[in-house]
């Protein structure tokens, strides 16, 4: 499985997130980086520069391009039989790489799709286990994660509505075939959308606890107005409703 696989890492001007995660990506020297960077900035482009790992390739966009046209162009330009969608504010450790290929594959009767894990926030307590679509008091099915409480302790792979892209993986079955809807509006949903997109053509998506990692939520938005963030996710959320509410994907 050794350099089957590539790790695709999105960001957007946060030098600060990725000195303190980027310890843990210089030991995985056997596995192709891509790293995508929107709206570069001097200093981002310099500190990328400066630390770059001999199996590192950067693109550099002047302008942000937004997060599924940023995935988008990992799919195209990974030619290994596996990706692992990474942000760079995810803590990653020796063994999860491994474990969720070894997870992918042992769920290949199942049609397995996408695969993503547990995710823990920085007070280490588990915030997603895949997620459900909920229908809300005004009509609206909205992506939610599910925690612990939903999870409810089960010790398990699950197959489940769809996976945070903060880590996800998938083979070229899927990502040289499909793409990220770019219709989406910077953030919010696009993970959500691909997952719909995945189980509408037969593929299943699921959720390993095998695999749990610690994610620093948010980090790439706290550059954004928190009002700016709610317009974006009402107007993504509406958009994700409008394309899927009548495909029965949602809900009943």
């Amino acid at each position: 499985m050794d350099n089957d696989i590539t790790v695709g890492i999105i960001t957007h001007k946060r030098t600060d997130i990725l000195t303190k995660s980027w310890a843990l990506h210089e030991k995985f020297t056997h596995y192709p980086i891509l790293v995508v960077d929107n709206s570069c900035n001097t200093e981002t482009q310099q500190w990328l520069e400066q630390n770059k790992l001999k199996n590192m390739v950067n693109y550099i966009h002047e302008e942000n391009i937004g997060f599924a046209s940023a995935v988008n162009l990992l799919f195209n330009l990974v030619e290994t039989a596996y990706i692992v969608i990474l942000n760079p504010d995810v803590y990653v450790d020796m063994e999860y790489i491994d474990k969720l290929v070894k997870t992918h594959l042992r769920h290949a009767h199942n049609k397995i799709g996408i695969l993503g894990c547990q995710l823990k926030d920085m007070r280490g307590t588990i915030y997603h286990n895949g997620i459900a679509n909920c229908l809300r008091e005004d009509g609206l099915y909205e992506p939610v994660n599910m925690g612990n409480v939903q999870w409810k302790g089960k010790p398990y792979d699950l197959a489940v509505d769809g996976v945070s892209f903060a880590v996800a993986l998938m083979d070229r079955n899927i990502f040289k075939k499909y793409q990220l809807d770019e219709s989406y509006s910077l953030g919010y949903y696009e993970d959500a959308d691909f997952c719909n997109q995945v189980r509408q053509v037969g593929y299943t998506v699921w959720s390993t606890p095998k695999v749990c990692l610690q994610h620093e939520l948010h980090a790439s938005w706290d550059t954004r107005p928190k009002w700016e963030m709610i317009r974006l996710a009402r107007k993504n959320l509406k958009y994700y409703n409008e394309k899927w509410k009548c495909t029965g994907l949602l809900g009943d």
